[in-house]
């Protein structure tokens, strides 16, 4: 394909609505919330529904926290930068079990043996 032919509508099509969509400011922390939040009407009945959602929430929320890099004058691109360590996949598995160590102690804590 040469640089002078146009190129079919089909395939133009997603990426000028891409480009325009791209412009649009989206609330990705709300919508990473909302989507996590949903997926706690999937679990079993035996858990607080309410909680686990707003837990997953917290969670899918923490990574753009990086955002605060911004306000130091932490450049974008630097690994302490938006979308730099917060959002890898190491940070995630410590964040997780960050929470399943707290999970864990709270259990311990709310079910140990009362002294009277």
């Amino acid at each position: 394909m040469q640089l002078t032919e146009r190129v079919p509508v089909s395939v133009a099509e997603p990426l000028a609505f891409r480009q325009h969509c791209s412009d649009l400011p989206v609330a990705t922390v709300i919508s990473h919330a909302l989507v996590a939040g949903s997926l706690a009407s999937l679990v079993s009945a035996d858990i607080s529904k309410a909680r686990l959602a707003c837990v997953l929430g917290i969670l899918a929320m923490l990574p753009d926290l990086d955002v605060i890099g911004f306000r130091l004058g932490i450049p974008y691109e630097h690994m302490l930068g938006h979308r730099g360590f917060t959002h890898s996949l190491l940070f995630a598995a410590f964040s997780l079990s960050a929470e399943i160590g707290r999970s864990w102690l709270c259990l311990r804590l709310l079910l140990r043996p009362r002294m009277v």
